[in-house]
């Protein structure tokens, strides 16, 4: 989500552990801890460079729906409440010797709403595979309105 007329490097991987109980063959409950990455964007004008770099992280609890398509194939729909900490740094630079460098360094930490769709396939009782759409809908915050993730892994149960 950085601005559309600036350079942006979104590279950074982000992951995501989940830890969850199932109550039934169609409703979950999960515990996740998501690094979302960060991004490092700047805006070139006027003798002045200004650097931004976004981090962020979530904690959520989440309640799921579960469907079975087949035997193997399943899909499932993610509401729950987000713990999400975002750390922004800025940083001004110039050459010229009458505009003073600055810095400058903000935390964001609120709870927001976390919702997802996803596929399962599992390859035995125990091993599923799993990918994921979830967005954390942000009520206050400067620099964007939501996060959008897409998650692809392993599912074990015991």
């Amino acid at each position: 989500n950085c601005w559309s007329e600036t350079p942006c490097e979104k590279s950074d991987s982000a992951f995501k552990l989940i830890g969850g109980y199932t109550l039934d063959k169609n409703f979950a409950i999960e515990l996740n801890y998501f690094d979302l990455g960060g991004h490092h964007f700047s805006y070139a004008g006027n003798q002045v460079v200004s650097d931004f770099e976004i981090k962020s992280r979530a904690l959520s609890i989440a309640s799921l729906a579960h469907y079975s398509f087949t035997d193997k194939l399943g899909g499932f729909a993610k509401l729950g409440l987000a713990r999400l900490k975002s750390d922004e740094k800025f940083a001004l630079r110039s050459n010229n010797a009458s505009i003073q460098n600055d810095s400058s360094r903000i935390t964001f930490d609120g709870t927001h709403i976390n919702l997802g769709v996803g596929l399962t396939y599992k390859i035995s009782d125990q091993l599923s595979l799993r990918a994921e759409l979830e967005q954390f809908r942000l009520s206050q915050h400067v620099a964007r309105k939501s996060f959008q993730t897409m998650t692809v892994g392993a599912q074990f149960a015991f």
